[in-house]
């Protein structure tokens, strides 16, 4: 079997820090614990949310978790920058999907039965892995791992924690970039220059289909209430039709509402963070909207 297997002496040769061998294995653990009380054989994992979180590394290639044993990572591209990521221990080149089942069986595991993440596998690759496992069922397993995630250890709470003490950071400079005739664009280009230079890794990988993110969104009075296809709540013009994205060509005026909502990743760890600024006083009609909502937050929180 061509497997390449890590050995103790194999360099580092990277200048950042790597995931804990600790925190892979023991993800893989809660993994194989889950699939334990199904009647599913193994994972398929593509995507590379889950890619990272289960070997920490971001490579071309197919994880195959089965329900007891060691995981098997086949990689198309880089298998040299895996092996000085990934702890896991079998790296196997990877030419064509077909060769997948093979290795699987050969290392004694089975494959009747298998769980895919149907939110994140392109019909193109779903029908690709289809084919190489003929004789498989597949089963969606999109909220297991999503599940999985959402324990986050010690580890993953103090990267999330330094996300948000850089991005305080960020929103205390804020005031000193804003200034009359600025554009939502020319402001949230210089909020983005400052996250790039305390260690924002720029990417912000949302699960949902067709759902971009570049920076954050920016937005300048009316320029709040923009229809927008965002599954949040930001109004957005952007710079045109093809890029409804950071900010537009709006201009700032005195006394209008500043929108700032941005994302701060951080080693691929996020915090989100909204406010609202204004180069002057607020409009009245703002100030008693907001406390409209106030009002009836206050009132939900004591019925329920």
């Amino acid at each position: 079997m061509d497997c390449k297997v890590i050995s103790p002496e194999t360099p580092q040769l990277v200048d950042y820090d790597l995931v804990p061998a600790a925190e892979i294995f023991d993800r893989l653990s809660r993994l194989q614990e889950s699939l334990a009380e199904t009647t599913l054989d193994g994972a398929i994992i593509v995507d590379v949310v889950n890619l990272f979180y289960f070997t920490g590394t971001i490579q071309q290639g197919v994880l195959f978790v089965p329900r007891e044993g060691n995981a098997l990572f086949f990689i198309r591209s880089s298998l040299e920058r895996a092996e000085r990521e990934t702890p896991i221990k079998s790296l196997i080149p990877l030419k064509h999907f077909d060769e997948i089942a093979g290795h699987i069986t050969e290392n004694g595991h089975k494959s009747a039965k298998l769980g895919v993440d149907e939110t994140t596998i392109p019909v193109t690759v779903f029908k690709k892995v289809s084919r190489a496992f003929p004789k498989s069922v597949f089963e969606d397993i999109g909220f297991t791992l999503a599940t999985i995630r959402a324990v986050k250890s010690d580890y993953e709470v103090e990267l999330i924690r330094e996300a948000g003490k850089r991005h305080k950071i960020i929103y205390d400079k804020i005031p000193n970039m804003i200034s009359e005739g600025i554009t939502e664009w020319e402001l949230g280009s210089a909020i983005l220059a400052e996250m790039l230079n305390l260690g924002f890794t720029g990417v912000g990988r949302l699960a949902t289909f067709n759902n971009e993110l570049f920076g954050g969104a920016i937005s300048f009075g009316d320029s709040g209430n923009y229809p927008t296809s965002s599954v949040g709540p930001d109004g957005l013009v952007g710079l045109s039709p093809a890029f409804p994205l950071l900010g537009g060509a709006r201009r700032l005026k005195r006394n209008e509402i500043i929108f700032v909502d941005t994302g701060f990743s951080y080693h691929g760890y996020y915090t989100d963070k909204t406010r609202m600024f204004c180069l002057g006083g607020f409009p009245q009609a703002a100030k008693d909207a907001h406390k409209t909502c106030l009002d009836i937050q206050e009132a939900l929180r004591w019925r329920l």
